[in-house]
């Protein structure tokens, strides 16, 4: 089955393993990410090496023949195969990889620019020389996979500083050689969204089963993130980080899911904090009614209101006594520590049973004879 390499930004919807639909007949998925984490450039940057060197065509088109070849060509990284008729990842793709910030684009520091990377579906083997974005660039790297588009305002400014000056230089730089969106395809969508880079970046969201549609039977390579999309981790050190005292600068080393667990006590206290000056508040409030509660009856109307708003009308709270009590992101703070647990809960217990799943495909494959070599039993820590 033909290669075929996916790039943009991921991310994933956090469901228990037996929801997840099952791969077609004639596909087969490779990820290098675990659910609910992020890919790398370097990681990136591996791939499309191994993607672009014709040597490589046997390993990566059949990927389950010899998992530790595999593991060879793409420089180390561990990667997880789905095979027919096995659970894979529920993914979104956004077939547009761009940033705001500079990112390894060291001279990018003009504010009518963003930096961009390569986007798209891609055949085996790649075009080294269309995908070597920076000027003057002979070999692919961390820094030579980001390019620059030009915007029509500053990106500090208000006006126009997220759409781009014309669809022709986005596709052509994005999208070169890309099966779907093809360039002019993406210069068609940039013109019909006015070419918005958030509008652009959603139409061009696909799931994982769009992709398999579109693209035909093949070997897909989803190397791109596969953050949550229910637990908004990101923007939850983001926000609150320095409050919940989540040193500044460690963000992403609390990133990916296994450190939910170290994030948590952060979180719980933050959480805690942010509940006692909710208390503190409502304690207040009630007294100018002429209301006292005890400590405890006070804990009692603080959890019934959190709850359910409407229970106000038992205590002769008003709406704008509630708008008062309530910031704007004090439900998602206190929310949080449990909403985290939950969604590491199911992700390591779906990585559990993916990791089974792969392993009973492999000796399924071996019993069957052929050339596959017996190295394919071995046990990939990725789903």
């Amino acid at each position: 089955m033909a290669a075929k390499l996916i790039m943009g930004h991921g991310a994933e919807k956090t469901q228990e393993f037996e929801a997840r639909d099952r791969i077609p007949p004639g596909y087969t998925l490779v990820t290098y990410a675990q659910c609910g984490s992020v890919t790398y450039t370097h990681t990136v940057v591996e791939l499309v090496k191994a993607f672009s060197d014709p040597a490589n065509k046997e390993i990566l088109e059949n990927p389950t023949s010899d998992l530790l070849e595999l593991k060879r060509v793409l420089n180390g990284l561990e990667t997880h195969v789905y095979t027919e008729g096995m659970y894979y990842p529920s993914a979104t793709l956004y077939l547009f990889a761009y940033w705001m910030e500079s990112i390894e684009v060291k001279n990018v520091q003009q504010e009518n620019q963003i930096a961009i990377s390569k986007s798209g579906v891609y055949d085996f083997p790649l075009n080294i020389d269309t995908w070597t974005l920076q000027p003057g660039g002979s070999e692919y790297t961390t820094k030579s996979m980001f390019t620059t588009l030009n915007l029509k305002g500053k990106r500090s400014g208000f006006k126009d500083y997220n759409t781009i000056k014309n669809a022709e230089e986005l596709a052509a730089k994005s999208y070169t050689d890309s099966i779907f969106p093809t360039p002019a395809e993406a210069a068609t969508i940039s013109v019909s969204v006015e070419n918005n880079l958030e509008k652009f970046k959603e139409a061009t969201k696909y799931s994982l089963e769009t992709i398999f549609q579109k693209g035909g039977p093949g070997v897909y390579y989803h190397f791109v993130c596969r953050e949550p999309t229910d637990i908004g981790l990101t923007q939850y050190t983001n926000s609150f980080g320095n409050n919940a005292g989540i040193p500044e600068h460690n963000y992403e080393k609390y990133y990916p899911i296994n450190s939910i667990p170290t994030l948590l006590p952060y979180m719980q206290s933050y959480a805690e904090t942010r509940h006692e000056k909710f208390k503190r508040n409502l304690k207040r409030l009630l007294a100018e009614k002429n209301r006292n509660p005890t400590n405890a009856e006070l804990s009692e109307i603080a959890m019934a209101i959190r709850n359910s708003p409407t229970a106000k009308n038992n205590y002769g709270l008003t709406n704008s006594d509630m708008y008062s009590l309530f910031s704007w992101n004090y439900k998602n703070v206190v929310k949080a520590p449990a909403k985290f647990q939950r969604a590491y809960n199911i992700i390591h217990n779906t990585r559990r049973k993916s990791i089974n799943q792969q392993s009973k495909h492999a000796t399924k494959s071996n019993r069957g004879g052929g050339n596959r070599s017996h190295r394919s039993r071995r046990k990939c820590s990725r789903s």
